[in-house]
């Protein structure tokens, strides 16, 4: 089910059995976002170099302090 609220997203889904991940940054990109949970938004944060670019994806499990 489609989650309007990432902030009250479960980390798990028993139902379907798969962990929650949210990409921030996908692998190639060179730019990085960051959720805002006071606006609920992902918000542009910084720019790698011209040539640059993220290695990884980086993100977060929901409903995590991590």
């Amino acid at each position: 089910m489609p989650q309007s609220n990432i902030s009250q997203m479960q980390a798990f889904d028993r139902e379907s059995g798969f962990l929650n991940v949210i990409i921030e940054t996908p692998k190639g990109s060179r730019n990085k976002f960051k959720f805002d949970e006071k606006h609920g938004l992902f918000m542009f944060d910084k720019a790698m170099p011209i040539g640059q670019s993220f290695p990884f994806d980086f993100g977060f499990l929901p409903s995590t302090i991590g």
